[in-house]
């Protein structure tokens, strides 16, 4: 914005009616709920591999989901679980696990969740949260609509909720969050009004959905956001267990991949 010359009240105000806007068309979505059957992927598998995404495609077993995902989406589930090797090696779960996926968009991660807690002998549940689900994408067929076929693909018990996590409280063992939107412009982005974004109501949500000594598995796109995480973070019972940027040598991001492994202490009262 200060390229173009504008001043801090100019930001602030096309902001604002860009939020404006952005509730506006968030409204009439969610009173339509758009939603459509059929929406299914290319079956074909790219032939091409990187030596280190074949080896996660050999041991979780994934050649099949090449016939029934997108190449893109087949890599970034290969990604996915890379990700999940390097962060969640140090946990386990002895008793059925509940898992949750806030903001988890089209659900497309969770053919990669599913392997994982297959792999890791971890029987349970997951549950994908999206507050603008019925968002018309590609061949004007819904996030909700991608998100039915994905789970179409697993064997584990599975939910989709078009939902605004803010507001839920279901405590779950274990939360996976991808790119939280900490601040507003990337919620504008999205096209979401901005009073969707936010460290503190995330920090608040997590919080209101795990149980006790559970886990959070967040993803930020950069340390800015990070940063502004920490800070909301304060003084809440969120301990860090685990942090580093994560550079998948297969799947490239626009930003730096940040992830953090935090665990909610119990309270004491």
């Amino acid at each position: 914005m200060e390229a173009l010359g504008l001043g801090v009240n100019q930001v602030l105000i096309l902001n604002l009616l860009h939020s404006f806007w952005n509730a506006f068309w968030f409204f009439v979505r969610q009173s339509f709920k758009w939603s459509r059957s059929g929406y299914s992927e290319a079956t074909r598998i790219t032939p091409l591999f990187h030596s280190e995404a074949e080896r996660v495609n050999t041991i979780y077993g994934f050649s099949d989901m090449g016939w029934r995902l997108s190449p893109a989406n087949w890599h970034r589930n290969l990604a996915t679980l890379w990700y999940l090797e390097q962060m969640l090696s140090t946990i386990d779960y002895t008793t059925f696990v509940r898992v949750m996926e806030p903001g988890c968009q089209n659900f497309s991660r969770l053919p990669a969740i599913d392997r994982y807690m297959s792999f890791r002998g971890w029987q349970g549940s997951i549950l994908g949260v999206e507050l603008d689900a019925y968002v018309p994408v590609k061949n004007f067929y819904s996030l909700y609509d991608h998100a039915q076929y994905y789970r179409s693909l697993v064997t584990s018990e599975t939910t989709f909720e078009a939902a605004d996590f803010f507001k839920m409280q279901n405590p779950v063992d274990l939360i996976l969050c991808f790119y939280p939107f900490v601040s507003q412009e990337p919620a504008l982005a999205w096209g979401l009004p901005a009073h969707f974004a936010g460290a503190d109501k995330w920090i608040n949500a997590f919080l209101k959905n795990l149980q006790p000594n559970g886990f959070i598995l967040v993803v930020h796109q950069g340390d800015w956001e990070e940063k502004d995480f920490d800070k909301a973070r304060g003084l809440h019972p969120l301990r860090l267990i685990k942090r580093q940027e994560l550079t998948c040598p297969f799947f490239k991001t626009k930003y730096p991949a940040r992830f953090s492994l935090y665990q909610k202490i119990e309270s004491s009262e």
